[in-house]
């Protein structure tokens, strides 16, 4: 599980880096939707990922989760304005505090994982696509 979160880490990183230079040409509500989009993987995969982890704290594991969501949709909405950074940090708290849950309820299954993480990377392909004609 450790591989999955480090590769959802890099993932955003490169995301994040894609997003601020080319930040003059990404429209408001494509840099929304990114914001969002990156706010709310980042809890989900990272809430599945420490609840299988440490499956026994889950309190712990929930506020860490989304406090990740919200810090990385946060980051990524303040590369456009403050609006888009309020749209990630909402997106990322709530997908954050459903990620343990839902991780837990699939007995945290590792192709259930990589198939939101594909899913995730699929989406940010789409937006990234998205850039030049937004």
């Amino acid at each position: 599980m450790l591989p999955i979160l480090l590769f959802h880490s890099l993932l955003t990183l490169v995301i994040m880096h894609h997003c601020l230079v080319y930040r003059d040409r990404t429209g408001y509500h494509l840099a929304m939707n990114v914001a969002m989009l990156t706010g709310a993987s980042t809890g989900i995969i990272m809430g599945i990922g420490l609840m299988a982890l440490f499956p026994f704290h889950f309190v712990l594991v929930t506020i860490l989760s989304a406090c990740l969501g919200a810090c990385a949709g946060l980051i990524n909405g303040w590369f456009y304005d403050q609006q888009t950074g309020f749209s990630g940090l909402s997106s990322g708290f709530m997908a954050g505090l459903m990620g343990p849950m839902l991780g837990a309820s699939t007995g945290y299954d590792i192709l259930f994982v990589w198939g939101i993480e594909m899913l995730y990377l699929m989406l940010l392909v789409v937006a990234i696509l998205m850039i030049p004609r937004s």
